[in-house]
């Protein structure tokens, strides 16, 4: 019975080992990932720009290296760029928001209103504190009355989310 015993914490031994391993395989692939994915956010190629935060939207909070370059991101020329940045930005989840809500914020008043709702969604998704910080200048688009009815529905079901 005793030489079972042995086998057994032996073979839990090397499990944990092979998992540790994987784990760290994984951390390890997780982070190149993002590297390439941040060195496509530069590209020339509006498609790779734009599949770049497609990808770094599904790390979620994994791409938070990207922030800042996802936060450039929001500035691009291209909407589709501007709109996936956005999304990933509100996957990103991170504790200390401040550099995401920051361009967010400033995406709030882009002339394109589908800019402004990507913008609201991912403000949503981040919550907390970050969120409520923003309640003051949603509430104030709320009551623009040249405001587009798009970004007030988003802008209501964001406040209702929010609070």
């Amino acid at each position: 019975m005793q030489t079972w015993n042995r086998y057994c914490w032996l073979g839990l031994l090397v499990a944990l080992f092979t998992w540790t391993g994987c784990q760290k395989k994984g951390v390890d692939a997780r982070k190149k990932k993002v590297q390439a994915l941040m060195k496509e956010l530069k590209s020339e190629e509006t498609s790779k720009r734009e599949h770049a935060a497609q990808e770094l939207e599904k790390l979620g909070p994994y791409a938070r290296p990207a922030i800042p370059m996802l936060v450039d991101a929001l500035k691009d020329e291209e909407s589709r760029v501007k709109y996936a940045a956005a999304r990933a930005l509100g996957k990103t989840k991170m504790a200390n928001p401040q550099a995401a809500i920051g361009g967010l914020t400033r995406a709030l008043k882009d002339a394109d209103a589908q800019m402004r709702i990507e913008a609201i969604h991912a403000i949503t998704n981040l919550g907390g504190v970050a969120a409520l910080a923003c309640v003051g200048v949603l509430r104030v688009m709320a009551k623009d009355p040249d405001e587009d009815e798009g970004v007030k529905a988003a802008i209501k079901k964001a406040l209702i989310k929010i609070h």
